[in-house]
């Protein structure tokens, strides 16, 4: 199972970069959607049952208002078990 964490499905949100402090520098928000997308078309384009990707939104006060867009992000065509 590949488990995919995310915070926020919004570029604009808040703390992205400010709330993971990544090791090798910041992270492009666009570039890591992509690569999601692209995993998941490519999963979908083999017909490939597994591995399961599953989506957890970590909930915080300040992306509470992002839920929804989580959920289409996750219902939207993609590989995803939210």
């Amino acid at each position: 199972m590949l488990n995919i964490q995310a915070e926020k499905t919004r570029e604009e949100s808040l703390f992205f970069n400010d709330f993971r402090s990544p090791t090798h520098g910041p992270l492009d928000f666009d570039k890591v959607m992509e690569n999601i997308k692209n995993f998941c078309a490519l999963k979908e384009k083999t017909a490939q049952k597994k591995p399961f990707v599953e989506l957890q939104f970590i909930l915080t006060k300040l992306n509470q208002k992002e839920v929804e867009s989580a959920r289409a992000f996750a219902f939207g065509g993609f590989c995803f078990v939210f």
